[in-house]
């Protein structure tokens, strides 16, 4: 057998809660968004899904977003009555497999919530709750524009990201909260 030379790109997967009202079903359920899985393919990498209990040796590493809250004490906050649903186990994880990264000079891509975890284990802080915390913020919880764009962010020039893109303007969407 040969060995396959394409890297290994390692993304955290998401937790479902356990379903209410089936019996039968006491399991919660991994998940990573298929788009996710499918643009590292067709940038000739090998994706591998991480369970937030799995082993923070992978060789590369797409931190990926979901439906929860970074909890404040992780960037020296209190909790304010509007913090979002919090996955600790999770959170745990992703900042744990960041740093460990970051201090191997690893490269780390962060998505949506993996932005956020790559921010705070790189000791910055968050919006607990951007309606209340920022007068006049735009809405970043869509809907449906979270599938077609949201709105236009502005990419500052002589950047990595602006070499990567070769825009100045993009359309992001958000479902932050």
């Amino acid at each position: 057998m040969t060995r396959d030379a394409r890297p290994l790109i390692g993304v955290t997967a998401d937790i479902s809660e356990v379903p209410r009202g089936l019996k039968n079903h006491r399991e919660a359920t991994l998940f990573v968004p298929q788009r996710y899985l499918h643009a590292i393919e067709r940038a000739g990498a090998i994706p591998l899904i991480l369970p937030a209990n799995s082993s923070t040796s992978a060789l590369r590493r797409l931190v990926s977003g979901g439906n929860f809250d970074i909890h404040p004490r992780y960037y020296g906050e209190i909790p304010l009555k509007e913090l979002g649903v919090v996955k600790a186990q999770r959170t745990e994880f992703e900042l744990e497999m960041t740093a460990t990264a970051l201090a191997q000079d690893l490269p780390v891509l962060g998505i949506c919530g993996g932005a956020q975890a790559i921010n705070v284990a790189l000791g910055g802080s968050l919006y607990q709750d951007i309606e209340t915390q920022f007068t006049g913020a735009r809405a970043h919880e869509q809907s449906d524009t979270k599938y077609s764009g949201g709105h236009r962010i502005t990419v500052q020039d002589n950047t990595q990201l602006h070499a990567i893109v070769r825009q100045r303007n993009l359309e992001v969407n958000t479902t932050h909260h």
